[in-house]
């Protein structure tokens, strides 16, 4: 199945003939009828009933335009996340001592909030041994 497929399928259940949803997509009905066809092959299932003059959706291709919506709206979520420049929001978890905490931990996480304004920063204070076996044990976890 593919993208094309889908959209015509999707443009067909917004504007409501083939004519409309090949003129959207810049082709011709011919070509949106042959994009319906290969994916009721592809399905196994009849997406049209083409009983009367119009087709009309069936119950099965009026699920499928559901899905197809929603593939579309992800497939633009993609592109969309791909173009932006901002940064996502990452987590680092710390484990120090207290005296990392009390002399140079405060300047690296002004440093850090600095280069990274969307990082999400967890510290946990403790002794040495306890933080290594919570290290430990979240590697044996993973």
């Amino acid at each position: 199945m593919s993208q094309k497929q889908l959209e015509a399928l999707y443009w067909i259940g917004q504007l409501g003939t083939f004519e409309r949803a090949a003129s959207k997509l810049n082709t011709t009905q011919s070509a949106v009828s042959k994009r319906i066809q290969e994916l009721e092959l592809v399905t196994r299932v009849p997406l049209f009933d083409r009983g009367q003059r119009n087709a009309r959706m069936t119950e099965k291709g009026e699920q499928l335009l559901i899905l197809a919506e929603e593939m579309l709206a992800l497939q633009q979520r993609v592109v969309t996340l791909s173009q932006r420049d901002e940064m996502p929001v990452r987590q680092l978890r710390l484990g120090i001592t207290e005296l990392t905490a009390l002399t140079w931990l405060p300047r690296f996480i002004t440093d850090l909030r600095a280069s990274y304004p969307k990082l999400a920063i967890e510290t946990e204070v403790d002794m040495s041994r306890n933080l290594y076996d919570d290290a430990a044990s979240a590697v044996m976890v993973m």
